[in-house]
């Protein structure tokens, strides 16, 4: 397998090279990228948060690669003719929200607590820290004076008290991969309460309770020291003689409490309460309950913007059943015009539209709400609107502005999973993409009623007519279904569900030939040779249905020769839909076309009678040699002169039999007589013409007559007709063609 070395480097760092293969996509790179990293994002981040940016050569476009793309096409495309370090692939990693204290801030009026180390988290744990247990603390009460808005003292009121407030943890602005360090022991940290005093950790005294200041702020008191199991710090402090602090009398009464310093208030962690567990679960049932769609919904205005009928109708029928209004749309432009109308509260848009996509409609929705100060896009004070109403382009100005009192809310939809399209949904300004199938499937699995129906491009009625009901009703019994069972002929109604044609459920199909029957008339014509005429005669059918089912089955052969395997199987689906007649050699059939529905010429729909004396014979013969031949007679003008006969034969005494055989002697005597015709003439025009061959070319010399040119050069068979001559009311004397010769 073909490798190759690519450039990748982290933001403001030194590019550095991995290797791929040319089959390598995005998402395998970011696990090399992860394997290059091990110590700096190995040991933090999995690869699915890994981003890798990418930037032309004009350094004015850039873009995250999906993690379906092909890496070494992408840099071909983006980077031809190779990549440079400078051109190095940039790795983005996912920006960490910063993480609450562990220290645990009781309300006033309560008892000092301390924290013990070891129950304190690791300091390379991830999430948030988890639940601390308080105990009681064993040392004296210290206090310091505050101010009385409850800020932090100032540095000036520690000169004077003699005690400083509570000091931030340095451990938690290290990185992590030096907290992650077990080589390296870890610092005790401990709270300081005054410069001259040193807090000692007194086994016995776990149980004495500390004293409240008159206004019940809590008290600081040091923590203990970390266990050994947690650090190699040492224990020696423990061996000190306690220092009683010196505490500053107030300049008041001298029974007077001091008040204890409270530290400013620091955001505490989120903890994962058992309520919040229960309230989860049962939401999670809530969900998972039959009747969760039969709550009341608000009357809401949903705009359905998708492309495909099957899934346009998936939708409506999903917010039909939830009894909301609704438009549609096919593209995005007609969704931008339907929504500038305003009244919607929901917009399901389908990423993948013609005209405009899903994207492109959304930023345009998202541009002209900013534009308009709608809802949570106002940001300019109300002296301002007259000025920012002048700054709007005509264009982009919304006709009623009473009817968006909020930006609506857009749901993309997609049919694929993938991670860029939430994110290329999110930066256009829609909620988080989702299969239309997730939103009406589920809910229809979870109904009571069955939500499957039969296909139709129609939109269905949910209620049957009483007519309609009436009427099945009666076919289910005794006497429909007789006559559902009765004879040969089209049955217009019935429990039959064969309809080949949505739209159109009470369609009935004629007859049709059925599949040997069919064979047998493509073996007749290529195998048998026999003549198109005679087969038409023979099986009753209409000789151009005979034609066309040569040629389909023609051309079913060569797609099965193509290699397309639906082609037998669709020809018999639709057939299994629709009646048919069925032929067999040798017996009694009946035709499946009558004589009086065989083609007839259109002209043989015209009668005219020519009247003429009585003292001369004028027939329609002659009337047609006069006028037109359309004065002939049904039976000169017809196209099947040979059924005819065949059928005046029968009806003089001749057998059926002896009437055909000697039809098929006269079709087959006529079509010889016309192949020798065509080939004479064809024998003969060659004849006639002299071929002389070149390099390049092949010219054709044919000897013209004084019959073939005509009198004046214009007939149909001279050269005069061939090469254009003018008409009488175009030419300006004679044709100069000669018509004879001295």
């Amino acid at each position: 397998m073909v490798t190759r070395k690519i450039w990748v480097r982290r933001p403001h760092a030194s590019a550095t090279t991995i290797t791929i293969t040319e089959d390598d996509l995005v998402d395998d790179v970011r696990d090399m990228i992860l394997r290059k990293y091990a110590n700096s994002l190995g040991r933090t981040f999995d690869s699915p948060d890994l981003a890798i940016r990418i930037q032309s050569r004009d350094q004015d476009k850039e873009r995250i690669l999906g993690p379906e793309e092909l890496m070494a096409r992408t840099i071909d495309n983006v980077y031809p003719g190779g990549q440079t370090v400078d051109e190095a692939l940039i790795i983005d990693i996912p920006r960490r929200a910063p993480k609450a204290s562990p220290r645990v801030h009781l309300p006033p009026g309560t008892t000092t607590c301390y924290i013990t180390e070891d129950g304190r988290p690791s300091e390379a744990g991830e999430g948030y820290f988890p639940p601390v247990a308080t105990i009681p603390s064993p040392l004296p009460p210290q206090s310091a004076p505050v101010a009385p808005n409850g800020a932090a003292p100032h540095s000036m009121a520690v000169v004077g008290a003699g005690q400083i407030s509570s000091i931030p943890s340095p451990g938690g602005s290290r990185t992590r991969l030096h907290r992650e360090r077990s080589e390296r022991p870890r610092l005790v940290r401990t709270l300081t309460s005054s410069p001259t005093a040193v807090a000692a950790h007194n086994p016995g005294a776990q149980k004495a309770s500390s004293t409240l200041g008159s206004h019940g702020a809590q008290n600081i008191a040091p923590r203990l020291p970390h266990s050994r199991t947690h650090s190699s710090s040492s224990d020696r402090a423990s061996g000190l003689p306690t220092v009683k602090p010196t505490l500053p009398k107030s300049p008041g009464a001298d029974n007077t409490p001091t008040r204890a310093a409270t530290p400013p208030p620091r955001p505490s962690s989120p903890r994962i309460s058992g309520a919040r567990a229960r309230k989860s679960k049962k939401s999670s049932e809530y969900l998972s309950s039959p009747n969760v769609w039969n709550g009341s919904v608000p009357p809401i205005n949903v705009l359905i913007v998708e492309d495909n009928p099957i899934n346009l109708k998936l939708l409506e029928a999903f917010v039909k059943r939830l009894k909301v209004r609704w438009s549609t749309a096919m593209n995005g432009r007609d969704a931008v015009k339907k929504w500038r109308a305003g009244g919607f509260h929901l917009v399901l848009m389908d990423i993948q539209l013609p005209v405009m996509n899903g994207l492109d409609a959304t930023r345009e929705i998202r541009r002209l709400e900013s534009v308009n100060s709608i809802g949570v896009f106002s940001s300019t004070p109300d002296n301002g609107a007259d000025d920012d109403d002048d700054e709007v382009k005509e264009q982009d100005r919304l006709q009623n502005l009473t009817l968006f009192k909020s930006p609506v809310i857009i749901v993309a939809l997609t049919a694929s999973s993938l991670q860029s399209d939430r994110h290329e949904a999110l930066a256009a300004g829609g909620a988080p993409a989702a299969r239309a199938a997730d939103l009406a499937l589920p809910q229809a699995a979870r109904s009571g009623a069955p939500f499957a129906r039969s296909f139709s491009s129609t939109q269905y009625r949910e209620k049957m007519s009483r007519a309609r009901q009436q009427m099945y009703t009666w076919l289910k019994s005794r006497d429909g279904q007789e006559f559902a069972a009765g004879g040969k002929g089209p049955r217009y109604l019935g429990p039959f569900r064969d309809q080949p044609f949505p739209q159109n459920p009470l369609f009935r199909s004629q007859p049709v030939l059925d599949d040997p029957t069919r064979d047998l008339i493509w073996q007749k014509v290529m195998e048998r040779g026999e003549s198109l005429k005679s087969i038409s005669a023979e099986m009753g059918v209409d000789v151009r249905r005979v034609a066309a089912v040569v040629r389909l089955k023609e051309v079913e052969k060569q797609w099965v020769q193509d290699g397309k395997k639906l082609a037998v199987p669709y020809a018999k689906a639709v057939m299994s839909m629709l009646p048919t007649t069925s032929y067999r050699e040798g017996e009694k059939n009946e035709p499946h076309e009558p004589i009086n529905e065989v083609h007839v010429h259109r002209l043989t729909m015209q009668q005219l009678f020519v009247p003429v004396a009585e003292s001369r014979q004028f027939t329609r013969e002659d009337a047609a040699k006069a006028f037109h031949e359309r004065m002939l007679s049904a039976d000169a003008r017809s196209p099947h002169p040979q059924l005819i006969r065949m059928e005046r034969d029968i009806l003089a005494g001749m057998s059926p039999a002896e009437s055909e055989q000697k039809f098929k002697a006269r079709v087959q005597d006529e079509e010889e007589a016309l192949a020798r015709k065509l080939a004479t003439e064809q024998a003969k025009e060659e004849e006639m013409t002299s071929r002389v061959k070149t390099d390049r070319y092949e010219f054709r010399f044919k000897e013209i007559v004084v019959d073939d040119v005509g009198r004046d050069g214009r007939s149909r068979k001279g050269t005069g007709w061939r090469y254009g001559a003018p008409l009488e009311d175009r030419k300006r004397g004679v044709v100069k063609i000669p018509t004879s010769v001295p």
